[in-house]
């Protein structure tokens, strides 16, 4: 009892943070606009908003489902995988995509659920970069 009165001060700022860090990261609202930032590069629309807001609160979705679903849309797939991968190699390489990398990276978005990040490491260990730098 006397190690609980001596550490209660501690144990109770800790448990805030727990509880503030939990109820921030659940915010349907900040958890679909960070998906669609990073998935599709833009602000949510409202019907995507009021979409994915419903599934969160109402059927439990994680921002993993909405970020996977992001992923599997029309618009990713048109144009947020080429997004991904032009960005990415203008950055690191410095100059457009192939018609081979870009179909290869866009095959690794849409199908392995890469990240931009994952591409961005990719390129950073091809030969090419090695050359280059």
């Amino acid at each position: 009892m006397e190690i609980f009165k001596h550490h209660k001060s501690l144990f109770c700022a800790v448990l805030f943070v727990f509880i503030s860090s939990t109820a921030f990261a659940q915010d349907p609202t900040t958890i679909v606009e960070n998906a669609y930032q990073d998935v599709l590069g833009r602000k949510a629309d409202k019907a995507g908003m009021r979409e994915f807001r419903s599934k969160i609160i109402d059927q439990g979705w994680t921002e993993a489902q909405v970020r996977d679903a992001l992923r599997h849309s029309p618009e990713f797939k048109q144009t947020g995988a080429d997004e991904i991968i032009k960005r990415a190699y203008e950055d690191i390489l410095n100059r457009e995509p192939d018609r081979s990398g870009k179909e290869l990276y866009r095959k690794n978005i849409t199908e392995q659920n890469w990240t931009e990040k994952q591409v961005r490491d990719s390129l950073r260990a091809s030969q090419e970069y090695k050359n280059k730098h």
